[in-house]
């Protein structure tokens, strides 16, 4: 316990030092994390650590679009990762403009971010991509519908 504890608190002085020493266009516009997404953020970490893999970079752009295809499976009433409007994963991440080598996404809807993360990782193409060694950086967008349920889209992307 003591040893995930450190891995913690080392990675949120690094998310935080990140934030204060090279913000992002995003973190100048004002984007920010909600406290349902940096919670499921150090969850994916927590998890990768648990099965020996390094934490993934948080990448804010990523957490902006990973928002906005969850908003977007609330608001047009549909769950799948083919959006009727976003199209596919990699189609969002070229349509706005970010580089990338190879992209997976893993999409949830559940009463909680807890609950989401154990059923992620209780799946088989969806623990790959949680515990990929390939991939490196990452972004969670997560969007609440009017009886709670979250609606969560996790990005996961190789540079």
């Amino acid at each position: 316990m003591r040893y995930f504890s450190k891995k913690i608190r080392l990675f949120c002085l690094t998310l935080a030092l990140l934030m204060a020493f090279a913000p992002s266009a995003l973190a100048a516009s004002g984007f920010r994390l909600n406290a349902q997404e940096q919670a499921m953020i150090e969850m994916v970490n927590s998890d990768r650590a648990r099965y020996g893999r390094s934490a993934l970079t948080l990448d804010l752009e990523l957490c902006a679009l990973a928002r906005e295809k969850s908003s977007d499976m609330l608001n047009n009433n549909y769950f799948a990762h083919e959006s009727p409007t976003l199209g596919s994963a990699s189609d969002l991440l070229t349509a706005n403009g970010v580089s990338f080598r190879s992209v997976g996404e893993n999409i949830a809807r559940y009463r909680s971010i807890e609950h989401a993360q154990a059923a992620l990782l209780s799946s088989d193409g969806h623990r790959r991509n949680l515990l990929s060694r390939s991939y490196t950086h990452l972004g969670v967008g997560v969007a609440l519908d009017e009886n709670g349920f979250v609606y969560v889209t996790q990005l996961f992307v190789r540079r």
